[in-house]
């Protein structure tokens, strides 16, 4: 519960929560940290405030701060922070009311699996994931759960499970067949993403 104070209007808030989008995934870890502990204040006594139909959205912008501040946490091994803030984005999803952005929470909550090496329980868990995305008809569906299968594809590759590791791959595959490389909810999907998870994990490389 942040302290009283100032917010900008919605509008004003979106801008803000893209610029810190952006610099996550241009790896601007120092201009995000200077940033957004007060933009995640803000946000936070935006979303208090308000009960109108903007509840929902900046529940969603919440789940995007957070993740720009999980993305320096755990590059700079802040692994209690991270999973805190992931813990956050997960509460945050639900009230915004979108499938698509919970599933794209769990594919974010994957970290902390691969910081405890619970390789098995993190693919259970993206594979529970997977039974709740909407089926793949647009782009958006499409980059989701193709990036939830090229995660667990990784992660099974840890646990050594050669045939879960084989099939999530080929799912993704098939999935960045039908999408433009492109960052959809936060996170890149598309036939180069696919290439690059493919050759810059050992554990599959192993399997194929």
């Amino acid at each position: 519960m942040p302290e009283d104070g100032p917010t900008r209007s919605l509008r004003s808030l979106r801008v803000a929560v893209d610029e810190a989008v952006d610099r996550r995934l241009g790896a601007q870890y120092t201009r995000i940290v200077r940033t957004l502990p007060d933009l995640i204040a803000e946000l936070t006594r935006a979303y208090h405030r308000t009960t109108t139909h903007e509840r929902s959205e900046l529940a969603a912008l919440l789940v995007s701060a957070y993740r720009s501040a999980d993305a320096v946490a755990y590059k700079y091994g802040a692994r209690d922070l991270s999973a805190r803030l992931v813990e956050l984005m997960r509460w945050a999803a639900p009230e915004a009311g979108d499938a698509l952005l919970s599933a794209s929470v769990a594919y974010v909550r994957t970290e902390t699996f691969f910081a405890a090496h619970a390789y098995a329980a993190g693919l259970r868990a993206l594979e529970h994931a997977l039974d709740s995305v909407p089926a793949p008809n647009e782009p958006p569906e499409i980059a989701t759960r193709g990036a939830l299968h090229m995660r667990a594809a990784v992660i099974a590759g840890r646990a050594r499970d050669v045939a879960a590791a084989a099939s999530h791959m080929s799912e993704a595959r098939a999935l960045a067949d039908q999408v433009t490389e492109g960052v959809r909810y936060g996170t890149a999907f598309g036939p180069d993403s696919v290439r690059i998870h493919e050759v810059s994990c050992p554990e599959f490389r192993r399997v194929r």
